[in-house]
């Protein structure tokens, strides 16, 4: 982890790869009501090589929600690790509506149905996280993986 950022992030991002006594729901919960501050390093854990603490940081960002996607954009266009750039486009596809008009048109099809009935988790409560609010964010990560090719195709150099 680099020092560069806040020590108040770095810390949170250490205890995120503790799961006992609700350790890692407080930072995530932290990490969101920190905002634009936490986000490089919520990103830079996408590359994780835990698939939690990808899930995790996933979560957290999906749930910030359309504040993130220039972003995860940019991390998409400009990152070297292919699991950060996999994971932008994996919480741009859940994030919907809202990121796939920040991209330039591609020809893959998408979900249209589905498009429709995406909302932001960014109006979500961040404040205690029930694990019904996490297996909703889980589960909306999970549908969204069929539309992550069309989020790495936007940003692809023609």
């Amino acid at each position: 982890m680099s020092n560069s950022y806040h020590p108040g992030v770095a810390t949170l991002i250490e205890a995120l790869i503790y799961n006992q006594d609700g350790i890692r729901p407080f930072a995530m919960r932290r990490l969101v009501n920190m905002g634009a501050e936490a986000v490089p390093a919520v990103i830079h854990l996408l590359g994780d090589r835990r698939p939690e603490i990808q899930e995790s940081a996933a979560i957290i960002l999906a749930t910030m929600g359309k504040a993130v996607i220039p972003e995860l954009i940019d991390a998409m266009k400009h990152d070297k690790d292919r699991k950060v750039c996999w994971g932008a486009a994996w919480v741009l596809a859940t994030i919907g509506s809202a990121a796939r008009a920040a991209l330039p048109e591609v020809k893959i099809p998408g979900r249209a149905a589905a498009e429709g009935s995406t909302a932001s988790a960014s109006g979500a409560n961040t404040g205690v996280w029930s694990d019904a609010w996490l297996t909703k964010v889980r589960a909306k990560l999970v549908d969204a993986k069929q539309e992550v090719t069309y989020f790495l195709a936007a940003v692809q150099p023609a």
